[in-house]
């Protein structure tokens, strides 16, 4: 062979290489993700299950990457707010990065949101700069391509440097070039809903980005619950929920590109372990509470999983009452967490109140209370100023709640109180 045609020969596999490189016909697939808020604290909930929560957080980084790997992802992108706030101690700023280490075969693309923002020697720098990332974490802090080794795509990230923007940060991308046979893949964390703003940043990102920019797949987000702004445009939500706002499940998504210009194929990876659900519940009897129990039953199969706020509505006979105490009781003792309320619950105590005076019996001033109570429940009572027992009952009431229904609910609470006190002494 001469040496023209090695020559030749070179220039030719170079050439394929390079149109391999590219990737016109090759297949592009990764998970999109976003809002692990790593570091939240859960101070509404007793420390036991607020440290449930938080670990939570942290094991959903595993659920994704194995959910990479089953899928044949090589990478993931994190749209944004990896850390819940900018001011976390070292060890919480480490353990995200221990579980992405150790998933050594893929590698990790974040950018900083609007919690995490990458303020001047903040968070960030010190990801950077001090913490020594793994080598299997990319922190994509600057506004320039980024490209996925091994794969004919590059990323084009927005990260934000503040929590709140004036103008649009995907902006750069309709002017930046990249090499035409590569999959140009946008990473940004805002809000696009009807270009309004409808997710939690004060960044406003234009959901037209992804055809002036020629963007195969623009990966947001700020929006906790999974959603699709437009063919080529997702928000993930988050893998963890942490809220009651929309009883929202966690998942990631999985995304295959079969090269430029093809269309992104989405699919939704559950990774949530706890379910955060908000139930209202009318009842008017203890019958009604068989439904109730369907209901709850259907956020999940796995009830030690699920927090539930359930609020309550009706009216309940004094017969009943004891009977949904205990299915209150049972509920709480089933549910990882259980707040019920009953604010709007009237128990309607029947009969003259007899039972009440005999309870009653060895207590006069209670028994007082009690043929007050009895006299406002059936309307002959009235509620003279001075009636100071019914005017404080009432102010903690709904204004729309009649004053003999909040006699009836709190007669059958004071007889309540003196059965459990009785039977206490005994």
């Amino acid at each position: 062979m001469t040496a023209e045609q090695i020559k030749n020969l070179g220039l030719d596999m170079a050439a394929g290489n390079r149109s391999s490189a590219r990737g016109g016909s090759v297949a592009v697939t990764f998970i999109h993700t976003a809002d692990w808020q790593i570091g939240k604290p859960f101070g509404g909930f007793d420390a036991r299950l607020a440290g449930r929560l938080e670990a939570a957080r942290l094991d959903a980084i595993d659920r994704i990457g194995e959910a990479a790997r089953e899928r044949g992802a090589s990478f993931v992108i994190v749209a944004g707010d990896v850390y819940d706030s900018t001011d976390l101690a070292e060890r919480t700023l480490r353990q995200p990065l221990e579980r992405m280490r150790a998933f050594a075969d893929l590698t990790w693309f974040l950018i900083p949101g609007n919690h995490d923002y990458a303020a001047r020697n903040g968070l960030w720098h010190r990801l950077v700069q001090s913490v020594s990332l793994p080598a299997n974490v990319r922190a994509l802090v600057e506004p320039r391509p980024e490209p996925v080794p091994g794969h004919a795509a590059v990323i084009l990230p927005a990260p934000l440097t503040a929590r709140a923007l004036a103008h649009d940060p995907t902006a750069w991308m309709d002017d930046c070039a990249t090499d035409p046979g590569l999959c140009r893949i946008g990473l940004a964390h805002g809000a696009v809903h009807g270009f309004g703003g409808s997710g939690e940043t004060s960044v406003l990102i234009d959901p037209g980005r992804v055809a002036r920019a020629h963007l195969e797949y623009l990966a947001l987000g700020d929006w906790h619950g999974t959603k699709e702004v437009a063919p080529r445009c997702w928000y993930s939500g988050t893998p963890e929920p942490d809220n009651f706002a929309a009883s929202q499940k966690g998942f990631a998504l999985a995304v295959g590109i079969d090269g430029p210009g093809a269309a992104a194929k989405v699919t939704p990876v559950a990774t949530g372990h706890f379910v955060w659900a908000r139930l209202k519940a009318r009842v008017g009897s203890v019958r009604d509470l068989d439904a109730v129990s369907r209901e709850i039953a259907e956020f999940t199969d796995r009830p030690q999983r699920l927090l539930l706020t359930l609020a309550v509505q009706g009216a309940l006979p004094v017969a009943d009452y004891e009977a949904f105490a205990a299915w209150s009781g049972d509920l709480a003792a089933r549910l990882q967490h259980a707040e019920i309320a009953t604010d709007e619950l009237v128990i309607e105590a029947d009969g003259d109140g007899i039972a009440a005076l005999d309870v009653l019996a060895g207590a006069p001033e209670l028994q007082a209370v009690a043929r007050r109570l009895i006299a406002i429940r059936d309307g002959s009572g009235g509620l003279p100023a001075a009636d100071t027992v019914v005017s404080e009952l009432l102010a903690l009431r709904d204004t729309a709640i009649t004053p003999e229904a909040v006699a009836s609910s709190a007669l059958v609470k004071l007889i309540r109180a003196a059965r459990a006190e009785a039977e206490g002494s005994l």
